[in-house]
């Protein structure tokens, strides 16, 4: 559509995450909101390596309603094809001339998405995010844009990606699993709240083919932990010394300890493989990879990860509130890294 190119926009500048550079563009009066946005989750140490594709993703923020109503009518009288960028919404990708757009199905899926914005994908391959004047948290959605095509080029680096926080302690990377959001979120918050440890994802985490590292990505839409949590910033990268599977014990009394014991390993690798999202990811560019590939190689890396990183069973009791465990999971963490 000739109104995405013809808009009077201006430069955020060039951002890198994961090692992939971003060319980024906004409409003047949304300038300021999206650069503050932006600098509150963007990673401030130990980036991680550039990786070798051969130019920066262009991204532009639009927020215009007369552009949004044009393009949401346009879109309701194309063909499209139900898609699922997210774990837990729906959205149409349709193509109008040379653009491809995405837009949230009308019933969303699990907790469903605001029908206030459109992504699009030009010829040149500029990425577009169009926003409803009356969108609230507008400016989530280029963090949200950003992750997906983090997460296909990690892909195409070998990386494989987990739904997974993941923290630095004394430049210790742990890498924290488990079988709920809220569980993984409690204890990195008590890691980063008892060991000032260095915040590396907060839900999405890549692991190196070799598995000696991690690298965090964007996750936008529900983070567990904001920046402003006491700590030294957000880091990018950690190396990986500790698997850490947390599960929560409803027969567990609220006052018990954590009970922690290392893993078997086939129990290891079945709860590493629950949270594995290769090759489930990087929706608005094609694969470079087959997914079979792809899932081959993500098997190979959870076959030989729990014979080489030590993995920790960590089980909370069922109604304790995360203050209350701090202390006793920072100790268990602590013990398994001097191990």
């Amino acid at each position: 559509m000739n109104a995405l190119r013809a808009a009077t926009d201006e430069a955020l500048g060039v951002v890198p995450f994961a090692g992939h550079l971003f060319r980024l563009r906004a409409d003047p009066g949304f300038r300021l909101t999206q650069m503050q946005h932006l600098l509150d989750f963007a990673p401030r140490t130990r980036p991680a390596p550039p990786c070798l594709c051969a130019e920066a993703t262009v991204v532009r923020v639009h927020r215009s309603g007369e552009l949004f109503r044009d393009a949401t009518a346009r879109l309701s009288r194309a063909p499209a094809l139900p898609v699922a960028p997210l774990a837990d919404a729906r959205c149409l990708r349709a193509t109008l001339g040379e653009t491809t757009w995405w837009r949230p199905a009308r019933d969303g899926g699990g907790r469903g998405v605001a029908p206030d914005h459109l992504y699009a994908r030009d010829a040149a391959g500029t990425l577009h995010i169009v926003l409803d004047t009356r969108a609230r948290h507008g400016e989530r959605h280029l963090l949200h844009v950003i992750g997906s095509v983090t997460a296909r080029c990690a892909e195409h680096r070998g990386w494989v990606l987990f739904e997974a926080a993941a923290a630095a302690v004394a430049d210790q990377g742990v890498l924290i699993v488990g079988t709920s959001p809220r569980e993984t979120a409690i204890v990195l918050r008590a890691l980063v709240d008892g060991l000032r440890a260095e915040p590396v994802g907060y839900g999405r985490t890549a692991v190196t083919p070799d598995g000696r590292g991690l690298i965090g990505l964007p996750l936008p839409l529900s983070l567990p932990v904001p920046p402003q949590t006491p700590g030294p910033g957000l880091r990018e990268t950690a190396p990986l010394r500790l698997l850490l599977l947390v599960r929560r014990s409803a027969a567990a009394p609220d006052n018990r300890p954590p009970e922690t014991a290392p893993l078997p390993l086939p129990r290891a690798r079945a709860m590493l493989a629950a949270a594995c999202r290769t090759p489930d990811g990087g929706w608005l560019f094609p694969r470079t990879w087959p997914e079979q590939h792809l899932r081959h190689r993500a098997h190979a890396l959870l076959d030989s990860l729990p014979h080489t990183v030590l993995a920790l069973a960590l089980a909370l009791s069922g109604d304790a509130q995360p203050a209350a465990l701090d202390s006793r999971i920072t100790d268990a963490v602590l013990t398994a890294l001097a191990s």
